[in-house]
């Protein structure tokens, strides 16, 4: 576990700040400093989840401040690491790219693109492979991008089945149509007509009872959806919404 004072710790020789809404995007973090827009919880969470999973390749969806893919990297030292978003936030994620990828950080490389939007799957995948020379496959996905429940649904029918087995797909912010905080159950929120992310994960437990979507198991904290891959092949059309029998009924977006 990572031992966080005063929303400060430091992993290896890097240093990791956690800053939150104004202040995550106004911070001035120069390299070897990072803005890490997760909580303790979420950190040592996926520190206890992840521990005995071997990572080889890692695809994080969603980039923000770069505090993420830089502890990440570090800490599971994956082989192949990929991020990627449509925006470019000030930080040191492309100096440490260069430094991973010349060798000073050990074997692995990290690759990190700005251009390419979550729900342009294919995309992603043809750029990990151009990168990386190999099938992409994934041991790890991690989904911090939009939360939007359209988005987000595109982003897991593409790439869910390019999970390995035994591997795990990450869906943080899972619940914020549930959320007292933030104005989100006022209805002159913008938010408030869309579809909530929460649906993503519910159709994920339910594919996961029917056993006919490649879900081993579901399980989730306040802050994140872990869905775990099983070994079962998956059709190129993949739709998780389309996953489970329903009876005949039809089922209503919270």
């Amino acid at each position: 576990m990572i031992d966080i004072a005063s929303n400060t710790f430091e992993l290896n020789d890097l240093r990791f700040v956690q800053k939150f809404g104004s202040e995550s995007g106004s911070y001035n973090a120069v390299y070897p400093e990072f803005v890490l827009v997760k909580t303790a919880t979420m950190v040592n969470d996926y520190l206890s989840r992840l521990g005995g999973l071997k990572i080889d390749s890692l695809l994080e969806i969603g980039i923000l401040r770069g505090g993420s893919v830089a502890f990440f990297n570090e800490q599971l030292k994956p082989k192949r690491h990929m991020a990627i978003d449509i925006h470019r936030e000030e930080g040191g994620l492309d100096t440490l790219a260069d430094k991973v990828n010349s060798g000073e950080r050990g074997d692995r490389q990290l690759h990190v693109r700005y251009d390419i939007s979550q729900s342009d799957t294919q995309g992603i995948v043809s750029e990990y492979e151009r990168k990386f020379g190999v099938r992409a496959e994934f041991d790890l996905i991690i989904d911090d991008a939009s939360h939007s429940y359209e988005l987000s649904l595109e982003t897991f029918n593409g790439l869910f089945p390019r999970v390995k087995p035994g591997g795990i797909y990450a869906i943080e912010d899972w619940g914020w149509g549930h959320w007292q905080e933030g104005g989100f159950q006022d209805p002159s929120n913008i938010e408030y007509n869309r579809p909530a992310l929460s649906n993503l994960p519910l159709f994920c437990l339910m594919a996961c009872t029917a056993r006919q979507a490649g879900i081993a198991r579901v399980d989730a904290t306040s802050d994140t959806v872990f869905v775990h891959r099983n070994s079962q092949a998956l059709p190129d059309n993949f739709k998780i919404e389309a996953s489970f029998p329903t009876r005949g009924r039809q089922v209503a977006l919270l």
